[in-house]
This record gives structure tokens, sequence and C-alpha cells, in this order.
């Protein structure tokens, strides 16, 4: 998911490409936000080494 996420798609986005609903779509992008203490998602594309597209 985070793949998609750091290519700059939305939740829904990322729910309609990979068949999930979106409230999952934003779990699996909420809980590493917590777990790496960052505040979105170019704060964790920094983390992991990369940037936003």
């Amino acid at each position: 998911m985070w793949v998609n996420g750091c290519a700059g798609l939305s939740n829904r986005q990322i729910a309609d490409r990979l068949f999930v609903s979106v409230e999952t779509a934003e779990g699996h992008i909420y809980r590493p936000c917590m777990k790496l203490d960052v505040a979105d998602r170019d704060g964790f594309a920094v983390s992991m080494g990369t940037t936003v597209v």
C-alpha cells in the first residue's frame, strides 16, 4: 500500500487498485505513520529514504 501512497494516490485510488475498502487502505497508511512517529505520507516517504512523487 505504501508504494501507492508514496506515489501520491489518494486512499480511494489505492482502495480501488487493490480491491479493498477505503477504511482498509486508510488503516494501512495510518498505522505505520503512528509507529514511526511521522505525521503524514511525506514524512513516511522521507523515513523510508524516498520521496512522494
